[in-house]
């Protein structure tokens, strides 16, 4: 609205995108886009850096054993946990991409073999369940390989390994052979989370 101004044209843009429009925005005001595009990436990359150590924080201080004649306090813990395990969970995470690559291609051969079903798009009843099937199956996916990587990070903090690809492989063979289980107690942790929001969404309004 401010690059625009209260017209036609930027009513019609945020409805559907014109290139005409998008360039324009840029020649203009591509100084602008360009700080809020590094702002993004920047906190992308802090956002990952922080989950990683507070995943590591987080899973030595809950296994790490805190004897009674040794108990040590829960702040040390966490940081000593977050720079021992950070450079192993960031190699898993890079490792991670391989498993997010293999979703990427199944959706890609998902689509290719529902693409002709919706071609000319005459039933908006069947492309409308088809995305909807797509939908599902994607974040299924999504959450399979996060629910592996988790496992994994637990499999690296217990046993106190130094490899990284061994135990992400070991995961996802224990995942398969175990699906039902892994898969009722994720998504028990994920009702549980929504459950919550939903709890304090109530009591917000």
């Amino acid at each position: 609205n401010q690059v625009l101004s209260r017209s036609v044209v930027a009513k019609n843009f945020l409805k559907t995108f014109d290139m005409n429009t998008f360039f324009e925005l840029l020649a203009h005001n591509g100084e602008k886009l360009n700080a809020i595009a590094s702002l993004a990436i920047l906190l992308l990359i802090a956002y990952i850096f922080v989950s990683v150590f507070l995943n590591g924080g987080i899973l030595f201080t809950l296994i790490h054993p805190r004897k009674t004649d040794e108990r040590r306090r829960l702040a040390p813990l966490f940081f000593e946990g977050g720079g021992k395990f950070f450079g192993r969970f960031l190699r898993l995470l890079i490792y991670s991409l391989i498993l997010w690559l293999g979703i990427f291609v199944v959706a890609l051969i998902l689509n290719m073999i529902l693409k002709p079903l919706t071609k000319g798009g005459t039933n908006e009843i069947l492309m409308f369940y088809l995305i909807l099937i797509q939908v599902v199956i994607a974040f299924f996916l999504v959450f399979l390989v996060k629910m592996i990587v988790d496992y994994a990070r637990i499999k690296i903090v217990v046993e106190d390994t130094h490899r990284v690809f061994r135990p992400l492989f070991q995961t996802v063979s224990f995942v398969f052979r175990k699906l039902g289980s892994t898969l009722a107690i994720y998504y028990l942790f994920l009702l549980t989370a929504a459950a919550v929001f939903v709890l304090y969404w109530l009591i917000q309004k």
